[in-house]
């Protein structure tokens, strides 16, 4: 008859070092969840976004991209109030409540929940437990990877579209932008990723939009409202594209299509 017995550990102190791994597991949780029950309890900004996450993220989400909208016209386009097109910020302000509010609530919250179990714990956690945590640190890197190739695969296609109303003209801009947004989402989203992917589930998209609109307010002060080929502004939740839309839509579809622009100088 053939034992089913465990075979005995040839290591005397592996049940003690097991212990204190699972104690130290233990405690970190503990001080995790106590961290979620305080924030929860209290009030203000965090009790709101902690206690209402979906719609906190959906109304700064469409606040977001129509600003960041209303931003562009008036910095780098020179244009008056009077002279705002509101039919188009307003389209704008529609991409961030379905793209950047549900969309990216969706996947970011609950589909990095599912694959990332460890996720709303060590977010909680504070910076010793996070540095502490190898784990942790690892799913970070690995949700910054996933992160960048949906923005790189999903969130610019469906940024030009919403961009020019049109899908045949935004897949074209898509196309001849590719190398340069790539370098773009890669050297600015990787480390916003970095800082949101390690705070508590409901500071990750919010943490986002303000680190996009600081970055968006600092280039419009740097730029002066010059709107010259090569200028680069964070529209939408950061890519860059060129400053006005005229030069762009023109300059790129030309390219696209061989052309020659009449503002190249060619």
């Amino acid at each position: 008859m053939i034992s089913t017995s465990r075979a005995p550990s040839l290591d005397p102190f592996a049940s003690v070092r097991t212990s204190r791994f699972e104690s130290k597991e233990t405690d970190r949780l503990t001080r995790a969840r106590a961290r979620l029950s305080y924030v929860e309890s209290g009030f203000g900004y965090g009790w709101c976004a902690a206690k209402r996450p979906l719609t906190n993220a959906l109304v700064l989400a469409a606040c977001f991209a129509l600003s960041l909208d209303i931003l562009e016209q008036f910095s780098l386009q020179g244009r008056s109030l009077a002279e705002v097109d509101w039919r188009r910020a307003l389209g704008f302000g529609l991409f961030g409540l379905l793209y950047l509010g549900l969309f990216q609530y969706a996947y970011l919250i609950f589909g990095f929940k599912a694959l990332f179990p460890r996720a709303e714990a060590f977010g909680a956690a504070s910076l010793r437990d996070k540095v502490s945590d190898p784990r942790g640190m690892l799913d970070v890197l690995l949700q910054t990877g996933i992160d960048v190739l949906v923005l790189l695969l999903c969130f610019l296609p469906a940024y030009y579209t919403a961009r020019t109303l049109s899908p045949i003209t935004g897949l074209r801009l898509y196309e001849a932008n590719w190398e340069h947004d790539a370098r773009a989402v890669v050297s600015l989203w990787a480390p916003i990723d970095v800082l949101s992917f390690s705070a508590p589930l409901h500071w990750r998209l919010p943490l986002r939009y303000v680190l996009s609109l600081l970055y968006a307010l600092g280039l419009s002060l740097a730029d002066h409202g010059g709107a010259s080929p090569g200028l680069h502004t964070a529209l939408g939740a950061g890519e860059w594209v060129e400053a006005t839309e005229e030069h762009s839509a023109g300059m790129r579809y030309n390219s696209y299509n061989d052309v020659d622009d009449p503002n190249s100088g060619r």
